[in-house]
């Protein structure tokens, strides 16, 4: 009987990771209903087997960001709020909270609720910078969502100070042509455009495509996003031949891995 409670038990242990591994491979792919039923299968394994917080958060975590991915943003709201409470609830959990309140935040910003964000992702940020000494990736995440947030709300100048302070620390923490430094040089450049200094925002976004080129093809989303961006910014400075140029290409880029009718597609269409 011991041994049968214990394979059974392993099997469901093998089972929960690979939902989980065949989620993330649906989700990538663009595949959201197949993603969204593997990651309730794996909650409902978790309420006939003990699991651990920290799988249940991480579960809960995809889940939303399947559902933010998709669109569904207030569904994906509700899970995270869902798994904040959670983690609240657990003495010792600081980062987890920090990085929940991150992702709930950027998820309120989304749907234009810029004033319910900015009280979560400054508690977020205080949290990171309390907990996580000197030069962090999470502190430099912490920061990028709350430049983000302040953008939006219009303090455009708060906001590049703190994707400058966001890009400066990811650039001590990640080799020159890592993955990373290319989105956070292309958010501090997003930044500059709100600002109104275009043409730093064109030098930042041709940095940040120039790197995205050489991480192909995990890079390939992000460089149909960051061409996007690119040829917004040489519009707006009415250099059009390079407009034209960039947009056709974000436009093959994105057509490769996004279904037709796709919302991104259609923009930069």
């Amino acid at each position: 009987l011991h041994f049968a409670s214990r394979s059974c038990s392993q099997l469901v242990l093998l089972l929960f990771i690979v939902l989980g591994d065949l989620a993330i491979c649906y989700q990538n792919q663009h595949q959201f209903s197949d993603a969204e039923h593997l990651c309730l299968h794996q909650l409902s394994l978790m309420k006939s087997s003990p699991h651990s917080d920290h799988q249940v958060l991480g579960v809960m975590n995809n889940l939303a960001l399947i559902y933010q991915s998709a669109g569904q943003l207030y569904h994906a709201i509700d899970i995270y709020q869902q798994a904040l409470d959670r983690v609240q609830s657990v003495a010792g959990k600081e980062i987890e909270i920090a990085t929940m309140m991150g992702n709930l935040g950027r998820c309120l910003v989304d749907v234009g609720d810029c004033l319910g964000a900015v009280g979560m992702l400054e508690q977020s940020l205080t949290i990171m910078r309390r907990w996580r000494q000197g030069d962090h990736p999470d502190v430099a995440r912490a920061l990028k969502l709350l430049a983000q947030c302040y953008q939006s709300c219009g303090h455009l100048s708060k906001a590049t100070r703190l994707a400058e302070e966001a890009l400066s620390i990811i650039r001590s923490t990640h080799d020159p042509l890592h993955l990373h430094v290319a989105m956070y040089i292309g958010g501090l450049a997003h930044c500059c455009y709100g600002g109104g200094d275009v043409d730093r925002a064109i030098r930042l976004s041709e940095q940040s495509v120039a790197i995205m080129r050489k991480n192909q093809p995990e890079a390939r989303e992000h460089l149909g996003i960051a061409l996007n961006d690119l040829g917004t910014y040489y519009c707006t400075k009415n250099m059009l031949r390079e407009a034209i140029t960039t947009l056709e290409e974000s436009f093959v880029v994105r057509q490769s891995f996004h279904p037709k009718l796709h919302p991104d597609v259609a923009t930069t269409f």
